[in-house]
Parts: structure tokens; sequence; C-alpha cells
């Protein structure tokens, strides 16, 4: 799937989570985009890289990155690789977790929305108007792991900003006045 296809698609999912989350729709579609590379790596419906949590549908075991300042986190996971990394003074760590696995896109849309809505994102609604700023609120509450997700999402939203529809503007035929002689 191209990235204007992946768009034209899964737009009008993340249009209608805004409409009842007020959460940016630019936003979601840009996280959809980042965690499932275009939708190339969305196993299970599940474009936003979702943790399983008890009670979800299903799950799959795959392998993922994160990143940690310490070099014991994780313990009792599937840990395949550990590697320091100088530049941002945090482990890179390659291991297997478990990602919840939606029956349709909608279901998984509206997951990341309620996972969103909880008490650790929720004040980055005060930035709702600008999806960058919503962003990086979300990442620096604790979202993402990456030391670099805020620059990442960010360019990942200026894509998906030139490749959404554009809905015609419908222009008024103002007549000028005429003038009194």
């Amino acid at each position: 799937m191209t990235p204007n296809e992946f768009v034209k698609k899964y737009f009008p999912y993340a249009r209608e989570v805004e409409k009842e989350t007020e959460i940016p729709a630019v936003a979601i579609l840009a996280q959809a985009v980042h965690e499932s590379g275009w939708g190339r790596s969305a196993i299970g419906n599940n474009f936003f890289g979702i943790k399983y949590r008890k009670g979800d549908w299903k799950f799959q075991e795959v392998l993922t990155t994160e990143y940690s300042e310490r070099p014991d986190d994780f313990k009792g996971a599937n840990i395949k690789s550990v590697v320091y990394d100088k530049k941002t003074n945090k482990y890179i760590y390659k291991l297997y977790q478990y990602f919840a696995d939606y029956p349709t896109p909608k279901e998984a849309f509206m997951a990341h929305a309620e996972l969103l809505l909880n008490d650790r994102y929720k004040h980055a609604l005060r930035w709702k108007h600008s999806p960058k700023r919503y962003m990086i609120a979300v990442w620096r509450a604790g979202y993402a792991t990456d030391p670099n997700y805020g620059r990442k999402i960010c360019e990942v939203i200026d894509s998906v900003v030139k490749r959404l529809p554009r809905e015609p503007i419908i222009m008024e035929r103002i007549e000028p006045k005429k003038a009194k002689l």
C-alpha cells in the first residue's frame, strides 16, 4: 500500500475518533504511520504498537526495540540483545513483547484513543489544535522510549498533512457594487 493509499483508507477512522474524543486526527494517523511503517507492520490491525493487556481480544509476540537508561531494565523479558548507545546515553533493547491483535482497524483506532485519554496523556488535549504540539506532549508524558521520537513524529505529521485529501473550497461569487454616478 502506498502512503497516499494508506491516508485515503485510514484517515476516515482518525476523523471519526477525533469527532468523538477531540484527539487530533492528523496526530492519530501520524502515529499509525510511524508505528506501522505505512501499514507494513500492522500485525493484527494494530497500527499503533499497542502492547497486549489482559482482556484484549488476541495478541502476537513480536520482536521490537525499546530504549532505557538502565542496563537491567526488562528483567524477565525475552531479550535478544542490549547495546549501549553513547550518543543518547541509553541502552537499546531488542526484545520480544506481546502486542494486541484487533479484529478490525476501527477497533484498533478506538483502543488507541482509549490509551491517549488516560490520565497520563489526557493533559495533551490542551494542544489539540496543533498535532505536533499535541504529540510532543504525549511523548514527553512517556508514550515512547525512543529519544528521537519527537523529531520523528513531527516529520511524519508533515508527511501525512501533505497527503490529506483537499476538500474543494466553494467560493461565493460576489458581484461588485455598481458605482452610483
